[in-house]
């Protein structure tokens, strides 16, 4: 698949945006780990710039891209797992259930500026 072809790209592309320009925390919040998760984290490294990139973790269960700016993105799949998290921005799946959504706020409640973006139709991944 071609970068450029991905429906996620938008708001991957501002989540990069956010954690590396503006030193942002942003979690990416995914209905399901096996064949999603592993997808969109390539995307996100493909829209980063290698240059801003600190350091990656690859840890199954601990993905997380650190940018020099001090803003990080982390993935989470299944939703439950982003517990006890905080975060400035969330980038939740679309094919989260509002019960799922909802677990996921209180990870952006300390913030000063909160921010939730939908990260697309995941359906055919």
């Amino acid at each position: 698949m071609a970068t450029n072809d991905f429906p996620e790209k938008n708001a991957l592309t501002e989540a990069v945006r956010l954690a590396d320009g503006l030193g942002r925390r942003v979690s990416v919040v995914l209905h399901q780990r096996r064949n999603v998760l592993p997808q969109i984290f390539a995307d996100t490294m493909a829209l980063a710039t290698p240059t801003r990139v600190a350091r990656v973790r690859r840890v199954y269960g601990s993905e997380r891209i650190d940018f020099a700016s001090g803003g990080n993105i982390r993935f989470f799949a299944p939703p439950r797992t982003i517990a006890g998290d905080s975060a400035d921005v969330l980038v939740l799946s679309d094919e989260l259930t509002e019960e799922q959504r909802e677990y996921c706020i209180p990870a952006i409640v300390t913030s000063k500026n909160p921010a939730v973006i939908q990260l697309g139709d995941l359906a055919k991944r």
